[in-house]
């Protein structure tokens, strides 16, 4: 059985799909016949790019789902959604993502940049823990970046900073998903849930972020190092990892801080209202 073939029975939840390197990667799985949960806050938008890329690939296995993460009573809905109406998850591809140059809150009094980049993912990815489960072996790719490497994690008054740079907010909440991705590597391994985490290249023709003395990559570039963590078969057995594009990186030393993931994942389960394991 080929590759295209394997990926033809297996579904892929990509959030933030709906522009950027989340379409990207869409486009990419969609050509190879995967079926794709595309999750986007504008039905619109979302709508245009699931018909575009219909279109390009002949894949009608393309699946909307709606939320704003900057909610999270929306993300909780639509995790709770989701559970109701599939029955299996082979890929979750967190990419969802923000930077914001002005202090920002969420509906919940969280900064925006840190509700929308950490606090959601972390919440939908547990919410949907029983679904990736009942599907292993499956993957879980959390979109972190190089950007983490400025920064240090700050975990006393985390959620309301009185001092803000959108580039330091955005660098730490890429930070903050490499802690969440050891930290749950360890919780579920034993599942037959893998889960790592990927810096896919300096994309500065995303609305993101780009540094121009580091060399960037284009879009397509990008969404394969994202595509090569959810179906590689090379990769399938590795978690808790940080991967620079296409290769195994080491994350700022910080942020392989035992003591500090289980700090970060004890805190997150109160903002995010779930209960302890």
């Amino acid at each position: 059985m080929t590759q295209t073939n394997k990926l033809s029975e297996k579904t892929i939840l990509i959030t933030g799909a709906s522009d950027g390197i989340g379409r990207e990667t869409a486009r990419i799985l969609a050509a190879k016949g995967a079926r794709l949960i595309l999750h986007g806050r504008n039905p619109e938008k979302l709508g245009q790019v699931i018909a575009q890329i219909r279109e390009e690939s002949g894949n009608d296995k393309l699946v909307p789902v709606l939320a704003d993460f900057s909610s999270m009573e929306e993300v909780r809905r639509m995790g709770v959604t989701l559970l109701q109406s599939e029955k299996r998850l082979d890929v979750l591809i967190n990419n969802a993502g923000l930077m914001t140059s002005r202090h920002q809150q969420s509906v919940d009094g969280y900064e925006l940049t840190f509700a929308v980049n950490y606090l959601a993912p972390f919440l939908l990815t547990n919410l949907l823990r029983p679904l990736l489960t009942g599907s292993a072996p499956a993957r879980v790719v959390n979109l972190s970046s190089i950007g983490h490497y400025l920064v240090s994690p700050q975990l006393k008054g985390l959620p309301n900073p009185k001092l803000y740079w959108g580039w330091v907010a955005y660098c730490r909440s890429k930070g903050y998903l490499i802690l969440f991705t050891r930290a749950l590597a360890e919780r579920t391994h034993k599942d037959g849930v893998t889960v790592n985490c990927v810096h896919p290249g300096v994309i500065t023709s995303t609305k993101l972020i780009g540094w121009s003395w580091l060399k960037a990559v284009d879009l397509h570039e990008g969404a394969e190092a994202v595509v090569n963590l959810a179906i590689n078969p090379q990769v399938e057995q590795v978690t808790g990892q940080y991967f620079s594009r296409k290769r195994l990186a080491k994350p700022r030393a910080e942020y392989r801080d035992p003591r500090r993931q289980a700090a970060l994942w004890d805190l997150s389960l109160g903002w995010c209202q779930l209960k302890p394991e």
